[in-house]
């Protein structure tokens, strides 16, 4: 019996025989449900591809920590979600991105019972007058 890839398990547990035939529906660029998430976010979010409505689990949020203000973002994902590999990225414009890395630092990680983790990146606000940041993410 062989083990089947992480998405082809998603796809699998989500979708029909016919639905699996139809890579414009079940394939990884797809969004079946037209909720504005493809098939690989929705795996990567451990959320249900057939159903709109649920957005992924993130959030953004300014912290005071003594004398420092910081952003943080927190977001969970699937930990079954082992082919996808996501990368926080910077950008002053929201055009050119770059890694975050040496910008956000890991402040935190747990792990839930329903086979999640949420992560906890922060950054100490910079001198720029705005700046975004967006979690890229690349099946592999």
């Amino acid at each position: 019996m062989s083990i089947p890839a992480p998405f082809d398990h998603f796809r699998r547990t989500h979708f029909t025989p016919a639905q699996l035939a139809d890579p414009n529906f079940s394939g990884p660029a797809a969004d079946p449900d037209q909720d504005g998430y493809t098939n690989l976010v929705e795996h990567f979010f451990a959320m249900d591809p057939t159903v709109p409505g649920k957005s992924p689990s993130y959030q953004s949020e300014l912290v005071e920590d003594g004398d420092s203000i910081y952003c943080e973002f927190h977001f969970r994902y699937s930990l079954d979600a082992v082919d996808v590999t996501f990368k926080l990225e910077v950008s002053p414009d929201s055009t050119v991105w770059s890694s975050a890395t040496g910008h956000y630092e890991l402040i935190n990680s747990f792990d839930h019972a329903d086979r999640t983790r949420t992560l906890v990146y922060r950054s100490q606000l910079s001198e720029q007058p705005r700046e975004f940041f967006r979690l890229a993410l690349t099946a592999e």
